[in-house]
């Protein structure tokens, strides 16, 4: 099967060590060499995220299953989520969802930059939760985490940050409450594990197989964990401790940048302002999308279909993606596109 070049927002082409990790040996969940790497994972991410006491719960699944799983698990009462792209939309979704769950909802542009005295009169109502994407890609829009933690933390609100697209790729504020992600986007690794960080003494109101109580402790496994996914996983830390988390950042954001020089030779960027180091999106006709990817993938290429109509994206996560490989989509789209 032919290998491409993977431009989506995860998962990305692995570095090699990472796929050996996650094919070189067969472990039980339950073999003390396997409690030891959980625990090593947890760990490191402890480190990476700097909350050296607080619950690292390890899930086997997507981060939009470890974002269900903590919402359902930890957040009651009145709460105030922010909807400017898909996945605030399908957070307040399952949070309708949810018994002792009061939702108010502040809707906001796609493609704007958020407006924080918006969200601060909001706070003025006194939820007990403010719950937002920290990076949406449905357009590669950054909602401002620092700032929106330091405002609930003003009315005493606690923080849920949806951060599958950003951890790795994006400072992450330790002052966050609970943070959700995954193996795969920032971390370059396979797809399999979801990540929730939350406070050591929070407490959760769901039983089940989303519990997040379920998955914080490697000698007490109520359910199977993807074992070879947490193996590359723990490689893929490795990789990122050894580039170091201001190299990866500072990687992203060459890529992105030279992304959007060369794209905007050709295409309207979707966002003026408050764009990501990972994701960027263009405006296209739908016709003109399907010749794009479609050109793509004749170049060695693949593309992610946008959640918008007449969009597509270009992502640059992947440890072996450079400027040159860039141009030769940019070159292929040059020549081909009419």
């Amino acid at each position: 099967m032919k290998q491409y070049t993977l431009l989506g927002p995860g998962p990305s082409n692995l570095h090699p060590k990472v796929r050996e990790a996650a094919t070189a040996v067969d472990m039980l969940h339950r073999q003390s060499e396997f409690i030891d790497v959980m625990d090593d994972v947890r760990s490191r991410i402890r480190t990476m995220m700097n909350r050296p006491y607080d619950n690292v719960c390890l899930l086997g699944g997507s981060g939009g299953l470890a974002v269900e799983a903590a919402l359902r698990s930890y957040v009651r009462g009145k709460v105030l989520v922010i909807v400017n792209g898909y996945y605030g939309q399908r957070m307040r979704d399952v949070l309708v969802t949810l018994e002792d769950v009061e939702v108010n909802a502040v809707y906001h542009d796609w493609d704007k930059p958020l407006d924080l005295n918006f969200v601060r009169g909001q706070l003025r109502h006194q939820p007990e939760w403010l719950v937002f994407v920290h990076h949406e890609t449905t357009t590669g829009l950054v909602n401002p985490l620092e700032q929106l933690v330091g405002l609930a933390g003003q009315t005493g609100a606690a923080t849920f940050v949806d951060a599958v697209s950003s951890v790795g790729s994006m400072p992450i504020d330790g002052n966050a409450d609970v943070v959700c992600f995954n193996s795969n986007k920032g971390l370059e690794s396979v797809p399999g594990v979801g990540v929730v960080v939350s406070p050591y003494n929070i407490d959760s109101y769901t039983h089940g197989a989303l519990d997040c109580d379920n998955y914080k402790d490697s000698q007490k496994l109520e359910y199977t964990p993807p074992t070879n996914a947490v193996l590359a996983l723990q490689a893929a830390l490795e990789v990122l401790r050894e580039e170091t988390p201001a190299r990866r950042i500072d990687r992203y954001n060459s890529l992105s940048s030279h992304i959007r020089k060369q794209g905007q030779r050709f295409f309207i960027q979707t966002l003026s302002s408050c764009c990501s180091n990972t994701v960027t999106s263009f405006n296209a006709s739908n016709t003109r999308c399907r010749q794009i990817h479609g050109i793509a993938r004749d170049a060695g290429f693949i593309l992610y279909g946008g959640k918008l109509p007449d969009q597509f994206r270009i992502c640059n996560y992947g440890y072996n993606l450079t400027t040159e490989k860039l141009d030769e989509l940019f070159h292929a789209i040059h020549e081909n596109l009419r």
